[in-house]
């Protein structure tokens, strides 16, 4: 995968993940913090996203994803450890948590690039590619010099059977 684990995860508990443990991030909705007006980092949801970055270096996805998943349940509005968990997921083929924890992320940072595009791969892994279309041409509209955009843009129109679209 190409994407960096710097900018980001659900709850795994006993091997298994909670469903929907992203949506229900109450703490994260209209009127929230924004990216310029999110709290500091609490030191201990950073601890726990440094444990997580540690696990993934070293391949141990499942944990990097329940260490995420601490750091949220401690600072719900934890861009970075949303991101990344959904980045974590992704790679799991855990699509639909994928999805929310994206969300959740871009509440906070509705202008990271990266993240829409994340969403839209998400969306079209997940079989919807209607949605994943709208994502990634939100990505392109932020960041329209990054050609994998385009290409999953073009993966998303021939989901939904547009590929005269896509060229």
């Amino acid at each position: 995968m190409s994407q960096h684990y710097e900018k980001g995860t659900c709850a795994v508990l006993g091997g298994g993940y909670a469903a929907g443990c992203c949506a229900p991030l109450g703490a994260i909705r209209a009127g929230a913090p924004t990216i310029d007006m999110a709290p500091v980092v609490m030191p201990e949801a950073k601890a726990l996203f440094r444990r997580a970055m540690e696990s993934l270096g070293q391949s141990q996805k499942i944990e990097a994803a329940r260490y995420l998943v601490q750091a949220v349940k401690i600072q719900p509005a934890y861009f970075d450890a949303l991101y990344n968990l959904g980045l974590v997921l992704q790679e799991l083929g855990r699509f639909a948590e994928a999805v929310a924890c994206y969300e959740q992320a871009l509440r906070i940072n509705p202008d990271f690039a990266q993240a829409w595009n994340n969403l839209g791969v998400a969306h079209h892994k997940a079989g919807r590619s209607a949605e994943a279309a709208d994502c990634l041409r939100r990505a392109i509209g932020l960041q329209p010099g990054i050609s994998s955009y385009y290409n999953n843009l073009a993966n998303a129109l021939r989901g939904m059977d547009r590929a005269a679209e896509a060229i």
